[in-house]
């Protein structure tokens, strides 16, 4: 997995959990049909922004946020004290959780970094229940191929041979038993697509 301290400053500002609530949470609110009190889980959870907007506006009973790096998870720790919310570290391809646990699977902007991120759908489809939602907001190689994502890689310094296109990200949900309620392309290879397992 690619990390940086740049991208890092980048996804765990206020700016960002901004944009996050007033375009990505909306459209997700719109065509999810997550309930309030289900268990849910979030991948890739950083410093916890998305973890509160999760919180928030879906109302889950419980929630597992996990991530791969130790000092997201320990900020994390610290800037939310909910009781329904356990921050663990964790592997996305190596979920340690139960078969047909979880009512719903979240990640913004995590999948991109994963070399195994075909592992990882079939990771979120073992812990997902029937009928379960896995919503994806990402980014496709698309996003580092414009001019200005081209800039930024210089900066996040993805592997680009490792990242996928955007709808081969969406074959491979459906070879996975996953069905797709809803999709959309907010700029060049940035998706929110909406799934539920058969």
């Amino acid at each position: 997995m690619s990390f940086n301290k740049a991208e890092f400053l980048f996804v765990n500002n206020p700016i960002r959990g901004l944009i996050q609530e007033m375009i990505e949470i909306n459209y997700i609110k719109k065509y999810s049909f997550i309930e309030p009190k289900k268990k849910l889980l979030e991948m890739g959870c950083g410093t916890g922004i998305g973890t509160k907007l999760i919180t928030k506006h879906f109302s889950p009973n419980i929630i597992y946020a996990i991530d791969f790096d130790k000092k997201s998870i320990e900020i994390a720790k610290i800037k939310n004290k909910d009781t329904n919310t356990i921050f663990r570290i964790g592997d996305a391809t190596r979920l340690n959780f139960k078969n047909n646990e979880f009512d719903a699977v979240l990640e913004f902007t995590m999948i991109h970094h994963l070399k195994n991120w075909r592992l990882c759908i079939k990771e979120v489809r073992r812990v997902l229940k029937p009928g379960g939602e896995f919503i994806v907001d990402d980014f496709s190689v698309k996003s580092f191929q414009t001019l200005f994502g081209n800039f930024l890689n210089k900066i996040f310094k993805h592997n680009l041979d490792e990242m996928y296109k955007e709808n081969e990200f969406y074959k491979e949900l459906e070879r996975n038993g996953f069905k797709i309620i809803n999709k959309k392309s907010f700029y060049p290879g940035h998706f929110i697509v909406i799934t539920r397992k058969l």
